[in-house]
């Protein structure tokens, strides 16, 4: 009997050994991701003495791709340090800030673990997954079906966060085919952007169509990202308050499109971008009437550049619109926060609750601009920014910038009435070091200086603001 069982067990222990054997030659899995570190200062984040904010991230991305067959990919992008009760954790993979609450819910301390004081240990973290889809490619093109990454041009709009350095990501729950065509691709997909339950009706579906040709024996490159929204009345929650509505009376119909030109020389490039949104935002104001957009921004990227120098020179210019309050639609762009023009404009919330840039309706209320990561989004603003680039050994890089800009529309609501305020939002300086080890291993050591323009003082509110504003923020990042 012994013996018999013996037999069974064996049998057993050779199927499972040859079920496994012929999975891993049947199955490959490729791994891809990154580990960084940031750490980010800003002494006067309010423009006041009193507002230091000081914090330190730590971040690691691991991205499996599973190939079961040829042509047959399975890939998604897991975040192992991920914070749920970051009021961020939607859109941000900025990652565990150090020194996390062991009592997040700040209840009542009543033994040695819940004590942030006490504590022998850190919180764990918790796996999140942002990305999972299937990917098939074909002789002619490629089906995507999932939860997959969004990116387009210079990323204004659309920004999948590819870059380590980024701490925020776009993603669809997508169904698209992607066609080539030589240098040429057209790819249409449809997405739910929302699904409130299992049956119809309580949704909004995007339609898309992206088109690209890029050709880098001609330096060419030309695009168009067209999508439009719809949505139920019961499924639009669009915030009211930023957008001056007063209740959801209609359903959701907007439409939004990104245009990318692009050329490349031998010492000179460009690229510029426009990005256009319009339709129904489905809200209503006091008066009853449907708010619609009707927004914009234009960004440019030029580089000149020679082999024979250790001199680089750019320039990042652009117009984006902002809201006015004399009329009844709303006019704000809100570029994509992934996109940096500065290390403190733009990129940092800055001043006393003040929303010169008028991105409202892009942040958590309940946040303090002292207490907040990097999450300031760029609109109503007029921007150039010259960069000199100098090589100063085979891994090092020094930057420097001058960031000038100006407020599209100064007018802004002011107690009971509308006033126009000074639209000059300042000139900051950021000086940058870049090393790079290999092609694996980048860190950044960035200043800024900013001195604040009177846009900050908000009309007859008269806030008193400093002189100057200094940040400093340096990451390392390895890819694998």
């Amino acid at each position: 009997m012994i013996i018999k069982n013996m037999k069974v067990h064996l049998t057993y222990l050779l199927l499972v050994v040859f079920f496994f054997q012929t999975s891993a030659y049947a199955v490959a899995i490729d791994w891809s991701g990154h580990y960084r570190f940031d750490f980010i200062s800003v002494d006067k984040s309010e423009l006041t003495t009193g507002s230091h904010k000081s914090y330190l991230l730590n971040n690691l991305i691991l991205m499996p791709h599973i190939i079961p067959s040829d042509g047959f990919e399975v890939v998604s992008k897991i975040h192992l340090t991920n914070d749920p009760a970051s009021p961020y954790n939607n859109s941000s993979q900025a990652g565990l800030i150090w020194g996390g609450s062991v009592n997040p819910a700040a209840g009542p301390v009543s033994y040695t673990d819940n004590s942030n004081a006490l504590s022998g240990s850190r919180p764990k973290t918790q796996l999140a997954i942002s990305q999972l889809y299937l990917k098939v490619e074909q002789e002619w093109g490629s089906l995507v079906v999932g939860r997959a990454p969004v990116h387009f041009g210079l990323g204004i709009t659309h920004n999948a966060g590819n870059d380590p350095f980024s701490h925020w990501y776009d993603t669809r729950d997508l169904l698209a085919y992607k066609i080539h065509i030589g240098n040429l691709f057209i790819m249409p997909s449809v997405s739910k952007q929302y699904a409130g339950d299992f049956s119809l009706g309580n949704e909004i579906t995007n339609q898309t169509l992206h088109f690209e040709y890029k050709n880098h024996d001609t330096g060419d490159w030309l695009g168009l990202f067209y999508e439009t929204s719809k949505g139920s009345a019961s499924a639009n929650d669009i915030p009211l308050a930023p957008i001056g509505g007063t209740a959801v009376d209609k359903a959701l119909n907007m439409n939004s499109y990104n245009i990318i030109l692009g050329k490349d020389f031998t010492h000179f490039n460009f690229r510029v971008e426009g990005g256009f949104q319009s339709g129904s935002t489905g809200i209503v104001n006091a008066t009853g009437r449907n708010i619609l957009l009707n927004s914009y921004a234009v960004v440019s990227e030029f580089n000149l550049f020679s082999n024979e120098s250790k001199n680089t020179w750019n320039i990042k210019a652009g117009t984006v619109s902002g809201d006015n309050p004399d009329t009844e639609d709303f006019e704000g762009f809100l570029v994509d926060r992934n996109y940096d023009v500065a290390f403190l404009l733009f990129n940092h919330s800055l001043g006393q609750n003040v929303d010169v840039f008028k991105t409202s309706l892009g942040h958590d209320p309940t946040i303090a601009i002292k207490n907040s990561l990097d999450d300031e989004y760029m609109s109503n603003v007029l921007f150039i920014a010259p960069q000199w680039t100098r090589q100063l050994a085979d891994r090092w890089k020094m930057k420097n910038t001058l960031i000038f800009a100006r407020l599209n529309n100064a007018k802004m609501n002011i107690g009971s009435g509308i006033e126009t305020i000074s639209s000059d939002v300042g000139i900051e300086w950021d000086l940058g070091f870049h090393y790079k080890a290999n092609d694996n291993m980048e860190w950044k050591f960035d200043l800024g200086l900013l001195k604040p323009g009177a846009a900050f003082k908000k009309g007859s509110l008269d806030h008193k603001i400093s002189d100057t504003v200094f940040g400093f923020g340096t990451s390392a990042a390895i890819t694998f």
